[in-house]
């Protein structure tokens, strides 16, 4: 993990370039939402490790009281999950206004 966010986005311009260019996404919209998804090692870092803080214990409870896993999920899990959230939407918001390259593509 934490090699990989040692490494400057600078260092991997034209990888991205020739992997954007040949999905077909060159000069698109769809170009900079994808990058921008899917390349945010540490969004996946901080939810991770906030989903491993919650009890085990409230899953249990919630399945005892009769809830299925999406309300388990819908009314336990992402109710505790805003903090999380809210982190995320900032450092990738900062992120995103400071970005000036992958907008060009």
């Amino acid at each position: 993990f934490l090699i990989a966010t040692l490494v400057p986005g600078v260092t991997t311009q034209v990888a991205t370039f020739q992997v954007v260019n040949s999905f077909g996404l060159f000069d698109t919209r769809w170009a900079p939402i994808l990058l921008y998804m899917g390349t945010d090692i540490v969004s996946i870092y901080v939810f991770l490790q906030f989903i491993r803080g919650i009890p085990v214990s409230l899953d249990e409870a919630a399945r005892l009281d009769g809830a299925n896993s999406f309300t388990i999920y819908r009314k336990i899990i992402f109710p505790l999950l805003k903090p999380a959230i809210a982190t995320v939407v900032i450092i990738k918001g900062i992120t995103v206004y400071n970005d000036f390259y992958i907008p060009f593509l």
